[in-house]
């Protein structure tokens, strides 16, 4: 696998990856890593519901469902944008990506293994899709998510998910599920 950076006078970096016969843009692979993170981040919220008292976490369940929806929005938007806006609108959603994140991790309590776990996969779709810059971006992203939403939480503004024992375990085996794939995907492209 041969990883290619171009740089043109009037836009910024673009990353190819090429694997072979396929080239792979960071434009190509972006929706495919918001779905997954996406989807990864709500499972790990699915494993803290009480499903005997679902009516009690209906903020639970909104969230849950934002995160889902807004993993097909995302891939859908960027599928019918035009190449030229494509770049910028997956530019601003990892922003968002990465936020939101951070704001899942803080709802949680900031269980160790997924925090590490959700923090590895933003910095290596970071340096691997976009160098220094998409890293230093994608990690101020995150902390301003995970910071916010850490100070909302702590003043009752933000609800936060009461965690029994077995719970953290599911959802630090549900993250590693979900980085391994991350992982898998990433080495096979």
């Amino acid at each position: 696998m041969r990883i290619n950076h171009t740089n043109t006078a009037n836009a910024a970096p673009q990353t190819v990856v090429d694997n072979g016969n396929q080239m792979i843009s960071e434009q190509a692979r972006s929706p495919y890593y918001r779905s997954l993170i996406c989807v990864a981040a709500a499972g790990s919220l699915t494993s803290g519901l009480n499903f005997s008292a679902l009516a009690g976490q209906l903020s639970h369940l909104i969230l849950i469902t934002c995160l889902l929806i807004y993993a097909v929005a995302g891939f859908r938007i960027c599928r019918q944008a035009s190449s030229d806006q494509v770049k910028q609108l997956n530019r601003y959603l990892n922003y968002f990506d990465s936020s939101v994140i951070g704001v899942v991790l803080a709802m949680t309590g900031l269980q160790i293994i997924p925090t590490i776990l959700f923090f590895a996969m933003i910095q290596h779709n970071a340096l691997i899709l976009g160098g220094t810059r998409k890293w230093l971006e994608d990690t101020v992203a995150f902390c301003f998510g995970l910071g916010g939403s850490l100070a909302l939480v702590s003043q009752g503004m933000l609800p936060q998910f009461k965690l029994a024992e077995s719970v953290g375990q599911d959802l630090s085996v549900i993250s590693l599920i979900a980085a391994g794939a991350y992982f898998v995907i990433c080495a096979r492209q």
